[in-house]
């Protein structure tokens, strides 16, 4: 089976369910006053119920998506460098492994809110927009060196833009941070934490955009079920032939096409009544 022209589905959703999950639960949060309504977190959006219950599930879907993505980005790119061994390759494992870190990191960031369990909330957040960064740098250092095959250039200067948007944002967003709780600051608390607040929806919506730009690569793959295949220990087909039974034993590990092959061969050849039995038995003989 053959998955048609559906993937760029998964991209375009990423950036759909993110958007529909922080306006639900900033609506929510702000009617029933658990947070101000001036700018807040994105986190403190969804610290408190019911609203975390929405922040949690939405987030943990977008987790799933992004690592289906991020898998499908990375078979994409092994397809293409298949006959190569150079830095596109090396990146590409790199990518993946470092994406994946990064999707669980966002449900992690869902499912334990910043009100009942700070410091894994951080850990979460913290893989999540920080190696979430790094695999938009390394994708996008992956497109210029892919050019013209995978992509234009445009779209590899689009990537670049919004990858050193979401590392200056990365960056702002955890020294205000640290500068907000550190007393007798330079700068004014009220204003370092505007400053983070800021870059870390600055943040959010750089990667979201970034990940919306393979929506156009993804409309090129077609994606085929994966094959499987059936392996057994021993098969006995009882063949019975004008009362007299004829057994052959075929040796281990025929796949389940092998065998319904010599199962169709003896029905046809001898037209007469087979029954399969003892499928399971262990084939001793010779040992």
């Amino acid at each position: 089976m053959v998955w048609g022209r559906s993937l760029y589905g998964f991209p375009l959703a990423i950036p759909i369910i993110l958007c529909l999950t922080f306006i639900v639960t900033y609506v929510v949060s702000v009617q029933l006053g658990h947070v101000n309504p001036s700018f807040p977190f994105i986190s403190d959006t969804g610290s408190r119920p019911p609203e975390s219950c929405i922040f949690g599930q939405m987030l943990n879907i977008a987790a799933v998506l992004v690592a289906i993505v991020m898998y499908i980005r990375y078979r994409q790119v092994l397809q293409y460098s298949s006959q190569e061994t150079g830095i596109v390759l090396k990146l590409n494992t790199v990518s993946l492994y470092l994406g994946f870190i990064a999707a669980f990191g966002l449900s992690v960031v869902g499912n334990f809110q910043e009100s009942n369990a700070l410091v894994v909330h951080l850990i979460g957040a913290l893989l999540a927009f920080g190696l979430g960064t790094v695999y938009c740098c390394l994708q996008t250092i992956m497109s210029f060196k892919m050019h013209p095959h995978m992509n234009s250039r445009v779209l590899s200067y689009i990537r670049l833009i919004f990858s050193l948007i979401a590392v200056l944002a990365f960056i702002f967003m955890a020294i205000f941070i640290l500068v907000a709780n550190v007393p007798d600051a330079l700068v004014p608390r009220g204003t370092a934490r505007n400053i983070s607040v800021t870059s870390e929806w600055l943040l959010a919506a750089a990667v979201m955009c970034f990940f919306f730009t393979f929506v156009g690569e993804f409309r090129k793959i077609r994606l085929s079920a994966p094959e499987m295949s059936l392996r057994m220990e021993s098969l006995a087909i009882v063949d019975y032939q004008q009362n007299q039974g004829n057994i052959t034993s075929l040796s281990r590990n025929h796949n389940a096409m092998e065998l319904g092959a010599e199962y169709n061969k003896s029905v046809d050849n001898n037209n007469a009544e087979v029954k399969v039995v003892g499928t399971y038995q262990s084939y001793n003989q010779g040992q």
